[in-house]
């Protein structure tokens, strides 16, 4: 076997029934799956009794724990109990396509040593990526294309084991993660086949200020750097847009639009652009990028003012892009 799903169970039950199932379906069976109940409630302890994974799936375990602690924690507490040469991180919003262990077997037959692996992945909200890497496009495609999400990846575990690399226990720091990940890798394959559906949930189970206080932490960290020295432009470029969407559009979205939660939401955006990257509007891939597909979320960075109203105004033309 090559590859091991750990699977983060909380109280999130939209989607999940199809989540589970997509993983019964398989075309290849040989997997391994750890399910973490992460202080699950009844309703979801069901689901999972009623797919009957015990008669389905050859190669699983089930760790329970008492207390909500996350998906990070869950995630970095499962891996000692891995024994594949490969992990993929997921949840309730990632539904599989029946051939996602089988593309990735299959790619792994000529890779098998590489540190991460890269797949399409389809957003409900979103089109799907129409990608296709070479070695000397690695930083433009991926960085820009792949740096936010752990979906559309699977990881070397010894990879990880060797250069310490871990989730930030109790927080949404994605994307610092995925920055020592890529920090640090050296070699890595393309499975160019969207292989997983994403639906996201309206319901967040994160801190939304992580989203901008990741960047904080990776700022203060890793700003002088070779590898952040050499990619400041694409990282900033990933900041700015992470910041000014979808932290904003969080914060809107998850106060039912308080307009006075949200007017602090966009003073402490400015403040951290301001510290961070003072001249972020003339930020290189931002000023040079041009992408029909996402068009009016290049407009609207390009034209970007703090003004709450003005910001409001365009989440609604945003809407299926963000």
């Amino acid at each position: 076997m090559q590859l091991t799903i750990i699977y983060h169970l909380f109280n999130n039950s939209i989607n999940l029934n199809n989540s589970l199932k997509s993983i019964l379906e398989q075309e290849d069976q040989e997997f391994s799956v750890i399910f973490i109940l992460d202080q699950t409630t009844e309703k979801v302890r069901e689901s999972l009794k009623e797919i009957n994974f015990l008669k389905k799936v050859k190669h699983f375990k089930i760790i329970s724990i008492s207390q909500n602690l996350g998906h990070s924690y869950c995630f970095n507490f499962a891996l000692p109990y891995i024994d594949t040469p490969y992990v993929y991180f997921a949840s309730s919003s990632v539904v599989l396509k029946p051939n996602f262990v089988s593309s990735i077997n299959n790619a792994l037959k000529d890779k098998n040593d590489c540190d991460v692996g890269f797949f399409n992945v389809h957003n409900a909200y979103c089109k799907s990526l129409d990608f296709s890497l070479s070695q000397d496009k690695i930083l433009e495609d991926l960085y820009l294309s792949f740096f936010n999400s752990y979906t559309n990846k699977i990881f070397n575990v010894e990879f990880l084991r060797k250069n310490k690399i871990t989730i930030t226990n109790f927080k949404h720091f994605t994307t610092l993660f995925l920055y020592n990940v890529f920090s640090k890798m050296k070699s890595w394959f393309v499975v160019n086949e969207q292989l997983v559906d994403l639906y996201l949930s309206s319901t967040k189970n994160y801190n939304t200020y992580d989203l901008v206080d990741q960047f904080s932490a990776m700022f203060g960290k890793y700003i002088n750097d070779e590898f952040f020295v050499k990619n400041r432009k694409h990282i900033e470029y990933i900041a700015i847009r992470t910041i000014l969407i979808s932290f904003l559009h969080d914060v809107w979205v998850r106060t039912a639009h308080n307009k006075k939660t949200f007017n602090n939401a966009v003073e402490y955006a400015s403040k951290w652009l301001k510290t961070y990257i003072p001249n972020w509007s003339k930020n290189e891939i931002l000023t040079s990028i041009s992408n029909n597909d996402s068009r009016k979320i290049i407009q609207y960075l390009k034209t970007f003012i703090f003004k709450p109203k003005n910001i409001i105004k365009s989440f609604s033309s945003l809407e299926k892009e963000i």
